[in-house]
């Protein structure tokens, strides 16, 4: 990757050379009913075939030549498109400001340039409006072909799986909210534990996801993709739901505005949005969570030229979980499928996040953006996964505690030209994430009794993150564009584990590139090629010290994206993804877990149509070859990687008051459960679906979960166990029994 780099910095070299001034014409774009500026607003010149982009302050900056006028389209998806014309006699134009309204989206106002050059991703956002989600977890399920598995009761962060990756709770998945991130490096239960559950599904704005490690601002975890979730800026209108449903089911939620001033001069917002959940759900033994969430967000233009962004949250959870059980219990008749081998599993978890950004435009046209945030964590899980493999008298149960502290700063520096008179941008970034652990403790201890406690590895962690990037976004031509980049990350690690203290230093270099050919108005190209890593435990990187403990991913992907009879989109993705050795700290047991290198090869389809104006068709296919690379080891099939998943969906969702519905299902092939495939893990097809009606203020719905009440696996894995009266431990899958046939009422009060 050595050329890619040279030629990356380069290139980022040259566009620092301007072309020299010109006469330009400025505008900035604000929501008609809110007064807040929008980004990424895609602008037209429609004499001159040019386009441009709105900043993160509404501004845009178009370069006028020798033209007695100038006309303008600009499209954003969800919003009323503007036609607008300027005829000019001086050499100065003023700032013009334009008002979008909003308007439903629908697949009509889809264009290959809203692909092209919005940052948001149009299928995820797309389907945002039509599946109703339960939690902030459930929504990553938004993201075609990736599929969640809960293993440990509601209120532990849940497994998932993406593009032939067992991601674990987020080794290789980066996650964001706000810009907060969510992995946890260190963490005392895994390597990039991310708990999403803190998020009020309700809040939820519109969610970037990117697959493959191709974007430049991505770092840390973000191999197989990255999602980056954005809160409303405000609410459209306050509202109280209540939930009810099976298996003691109920959950509560409402949000007000609490200050709403639109003036045009410095418009104000600030609201405010509380969540109380319960469950005993479906297992036999009651798995008690409770769950309790309040989020409030401050908004604030300065003048024209300032935008401030203050939030804060809280969030408390604590469940029993049945925990996963072998197959020969279910089997023999010890327990059923609802059952327990140890009943005692369960924990706790507490979250608090502080953030604020301020984002300010200098007298060229230049963005600069800080932000700053601080995070407050408690994390208390008991587990028992062998039962009594170890201790046969006691058993083996485990208890994983921490708490943890976190600051950080991010801050980029924008600056959009025109290079040989076309438009280009160049970005500047920085950032520094610190993670205190004073308490981080992995301990035997059965019954959760203090008494017959025992430590495994009890210490603290302390670990910096220094990350710098640089990124180029150039139109070559009027159809073709690329963008390539350079990120540098420095890693300190240190950790006191059991009285001994190690640190140790690490980096990594990751090059990115990215090409987009727009050969008509409905078809899209992009090749992408890139490099990312995900960083191990500290006690790996600071007291193992092995060869890397960053362990690099080098993607390539060829994409199409096309829309075709003017209400259906399809994407094509074909891919390839090459991993290193990886050295994996199992949070379990406390002991590191070598990995072979691994390759995965794969093709995505996705399909959104629009059969009528008011019935909605979506299809996603994935399909995934993972292999280790070489075969020391016992065989070379990657565990748990998915190699056939698929989801369905029609939803019905009439613009005036009424019926709406959806019907979808999700699906997932059989795939192996250990290296050499002599154990299966079992495959599922499962259908959802919700009835509602609409009237006024008032929205009530019933929501079905697995209709045809089909027995299915959600978490499952080749585990080593021992039963209380076996002699032998014996190695077979165990797993997480899925919901059963389940129903919640839904009512909905707008005011």
């Amino acid at each position: 990757m050595k050329w890619l780099q040279t030629i990356l910095l380069k290139l980022t070299i040259l566009t620092c050379i301007s072309a020299g001034e010109a006469l330009h014409f400025i505008g900035q774009i604000i929501d008609k009913s809110t007064k807040f500026p929008i980004e990424d607003v895609i602008i037209f010149q429609l004499d001159k075939e040019v386009i441009q982009v709105s900043n993160a302050l509404g501004f845009f900056k178009i370069e006028v030549h020798d033209s007695p006028s100038i006309k303008l389209r600009l499209e954003k998806l969800g919003y009323k498109p503007i036609v607008a014309q300027f005829n000019y006699a001086s050499q100065q134009f003023p700032t013009m400001i334009f008002e979008m309204e909003i308007q439903q989206l629908e697949l009509p106002q889809v264009t290959v340039q809203s692909a092209f050059y919005s940052k948001t991703n149009i299928i995820s956002n797309y389907d945002l409006l039509g599946r109703p989600i339960s939690s902030g977890q459930e929504a990553l399920n938004l993201i075609p072909g990736l599929f969640l598995a809960q293993h440990a009761g509601g209120g532990k962060a849940e497994q998932i799986f993406l593009r032939g990756y067992d991601i674990d709770h987020g080794t290789d998945l980066q996650l964001t909210v706000d810009g907060i991130p969510v992995n946890m490096a260190s963490h005392a239960h895994g390597q990039g534990y991310a708990d999403l559950h803190f998020i009020i599904p309700e809040s939820i704005d519109r969610i970037n996801y990117r697959k493959g490690p191709y974007d430049i601002s991505d770092g840390n975890f973000a191999t197989a993709g990255a999602a980056h979730f954005k809160t409303k800026k405000i609410l459209s209108q306050n509202f109280i739901q209540a939930e009810y449903g099976q298996f003691g089911h109920s959950r509560f939620v409402g949000g007000i505005n609490v200050v709403n001033n639109q003036s045009l001069k410095n418009p104000t917002n600030a609201y405010i949005m509380g969540e109380l959940l319960s469950s005993r759900a479906y297992f036999d033994d009651p798995q008690n969570f409770h769950r309790i969430n309040f989020f409030s967000k401050y908004n604030r233009n300065i003048g024209s030229t300032k935008k401030l962004e203050l939030s804060f949250s809280i969030f408390d959870s604590k469940w029993d979980a049945s925990g996963q059980i072998p197959e020969r219990a279910v089997s023999s008749g010890i327990i059923n499928r609802f059952g327990a081998i140890d009943p005692n599993e369960g924990g706790s978890s507490y979250r608090m996040n502080l953030n604020a950004m301020l984002s300010a435009q200098g007298k060229k046209y230049n963005l600069i953006r800080h932000q700053l945030y601080l995070t407050h964590l408690r994390f208390d899980l008991f587990s028992n996964f062998t039962f009594f493999l170890h201790d046969s008298i006691n058993g083996d149960m485990i208890r994983q505690l921490e708490e943890r502290y976190i600051i950080g700063y991010s801050g980029d520096w924008q600056k959009r030209f025109h290079l040989f008179h076309k438009n280009a941008m160049f970005k500047l970034g920085i950032g520094n994430r610190t993670d205190i652990i004073p308490t981080s403790q992995l301990l035997h201890m059965p019954q959760r009794n203090n008494s017959l406690s025992s430590p495994i590895s009890i210490g603290n962690i302390h670990e910096n993150n220094f990350s710098l990037f640089t990124d180029i976004d150039f139109q070559m031509m009027e159809n073709l564009s690329f963008k390539s980049g350079l990120r540098a990350d420095v890693i300190h690690f240190y950790a006191d584990k059991n009285q001994i203290k190690a640190s140790s230093w690490q980096k990594a270099i990751s090059p990115r590139f990215t090409i987009q050919y727009t050969p008509n108005d409905k078809l899209l190209f992009t090749f992408k090629l890139g490099k990312g890593f995900h960083s191990n435990h500290a006690h790996v990187a600071s007291h193992e010290k092995p060869a890397s403990t960053l362990p690099a991913a080098t993607g390539i992907e060829l994409g199409m994206f096309q829309k075709l009879f003017d209400k259906m989109l399809i994407e094509v993705n074909v891919w390839q993804m090459e991993t290193e050795d990886e050295l994996v700290y199992v949070g379990d047991e406390g002991i590191v877990e070598i990995n072979d290198a691994g390759i995965r090869k794969g093709i995505e389809v996705n399909l959104r149509f629009q059969v009528g104006d008011e019935l909605f068709f979506d299809a996603d296919l994935n399909y995934t070859n993972a292999r280790f690379k070489n075969t020391k080891m016992e065989g070379r099939y990657i565990p748990l990687a998915a190699r056939w998943t698929s989801t369905m969906g029609l939803h019905y969702n009439p613009k005036s008051p009424g019926l709406f519905a959806f019907l979808r299902y999700r699906f997932i092939a059989d795939r192996p459960a250990n290296e050499n495939n002599s154990l299966i893990a079992p495959g599922s097809f499962i259908c959802d679906a919700q009835l509602g009606y609409r009237i006024k203020s008032w929205e009530i719905s019933v929501e079905v979960q697995n209709i045809f009440n089909k027995n299915w696996n959600e978490a499952q894995f080749e585990t080593e166990s021992r039963l209380f009266d076996e002699k032998d431990s014996v190695t077979e899958l165990h797993f997480t029994p899925g919901t059963p046939f389940r129903s919640n009422l839904i009512l909905q009060y707008l005011f």
